[in-house]
């Protein structure tokens, strides 16, 4: 029987929560029986190709619009024309247009992801606004969470093609280890005694460092690790650990009594809250995105904005004590709810539907 091929545009493949889901989605569609092919539409350093990836069929192509990279257009086109491709999955605004524009009249059905809501107009408006324009011709767009799907609806995307598929957590990988957890507290060098607060997220605009760090220097009694690209680089107070890239962040979340949340804007389905709360932790989060939906009836979502206020609220979170049985409930919430599983389940049935 002839395997279903789909190919995924991405605008790249560098760390980050929306690359590490698509490469989650892609091995997890080989195991049912589809081809996937992932196209990266910029070639990164080495270094910086998230390992997710590996044993995946990853083609790099430059396709920023320099004269120098015309030919990876061309070569582009052939992959596309030539594959005897089935699906056209795009992947974020610069996959999407890719998706359609590169896509057309091939055959084969063309979907488009969103990974975000209220992204910055500034910065990402004019490609929010090509994108919307070609949803019409597509058999689908999918959302990560159901605020981003209204957030664009709302800038002239096709509501009747809009469908919301959530993030798929690795509940294997990220479980409740207490072994794991004490160790990275040796490491990282804070006392059994001592309280400590993660913080994971890449430095973006869109993150909420300068918030976080101004919690932190109100809230000299507890520990703070920052992990994520570029948070090495800060200049943070003396019980903050800045830590950078971390590819060990199941033993963080397990050695932290609780995890910080907080972005600017533009979440869509924010990873960490679940990957956290899969481990047990519980989660403080501000109200952007899906993170009301994904906290549920567990972990604290705040509505403040001023770093006073958090550091109050979070001086008081860090004093409760979390049993055995909140850290199953907050486990089990994500199991239930958000396994990969369930996602997959969801793109498999999304895409059958438009079978001919």
């Amino acid at each position: 029987m002839r395997k279903t091929k789909i190919i995924f545009l991405t605008p790249g493949i560098q760390t980050g929560g929306a690359e590490r889901q698509l490469a989650s989605l892609a091995k997890g569609l080989t195991a049912r029986g589809f081809e996937p092919v992932i196209i990266s539409l910029t070639r990164p350093n080495t270094s910086g190709v998230l390992a997710d990836f590996a044993g995946l069929h990853v083609i790099e192509l430059d396709c920023q619009p320099r004269l120098r990279n015309i030919p990876n257009l061309f070569r582009l086109n052939r992959i596309i024309k030539d594959g005897n491709v089935d699906i056209i999955q795009g992947w974020m605004y610069g996959g999407n247009i890719f998706a359609s524009i590169f896509g057309y009249n091939t055959g084969a059905k063309i979907y488009h992801a969103v990974r975000a809501s209220n992204m910055d107009q500034n910065r990402y408006g004019w490609r929010i606004w090509i994108n919307a324009k070609l949803t019409k011709l597509v058999k689908a767009v999918i959302a990560n969470s159901y605020v981003g799907a209204d957030f664009h609806v709302e800038k002239g995307f096709n509501a009747l093609n809009m469908h919301v598929i959530s993030n798929g957590i690795d509940t294997q990988l990220f479980s409740r280890d207490s072994k794991k957890g004490a160790l990275m507290r040796q490491q990282l060098g804070i006392k059994p005694d001592e309280i400590l607060v993660s913080y994971a997220a890449r430095m973006d605009p869109m993150k909420a460092h300068d918030m976080v760090i101004a919690v932190a220097r109100l809230c000299p009694e507890i520990r703070f690790v920052f992990a994520g690209a570029g948070t090495e680089n800060l200049d943070v107070p003396d019980n903050v650990k800045a830590l950078g890239v971390r590819r060990d962040m199941p033993a963080l979340y397990n050695a932290s009594d609780w995890l910080l949340s907080l972005s600017n804007y533009g979440e869509g389905f924010p990873n960490v809250i679940a990957e956290a709360m899969a481990c047990g932790t519980p989660v403080c989060a501000n109200d952007i995105g899906d993170s009301k939906l994904i906290l549920g009836d567990n972990g604290h979502l705040t509505t403040e904005n001023q770093p006073e206020k958090i550091a109050k609220q979070l001086r008081v979170l860090v004093k409760r004590r979390i049993s055995k049985s909140d850290q199953k409930n907050l486990i089990d919430s994500i199991r239930n709810r958000f396994s990969i599983e369930m996602m997959l389940d969801n793109y498999q049935s999304l895409y059958s539907r438009h079978k001919d």
